[in-house]
């Protein structure tokens, strides 16, 4: 989305599952991450990776 839809703000927003249908979500059963610098952080360090082995193997995401 290109708006944030609780608040209204102009920003990329959106969510993301890994490896789960979106029925998941629904049901309460897994929280969707979110696409945003703060979300990839989050998973980043959630996952064990530093962002210097993220941007070195996806330099495109930088």
């Amino acid at each position: 989305f290109t708006r944030d839809a609780a608040t209204g703000e102009n920003i990329f927003n959106g969510e993301y599952l890994i490896n789960a249908p979106g029925e998941d979500v629904v049901a309460g059963i897994r929280t969707p991450q979110q696409i945003t610098k703060e979300g990839s952080l989050r998973w980043a360090k959630l996952a064990g990776v530093s962002e210097q082995e993220r941007a070195a193997k996806f330099p495109s995401l930088v």
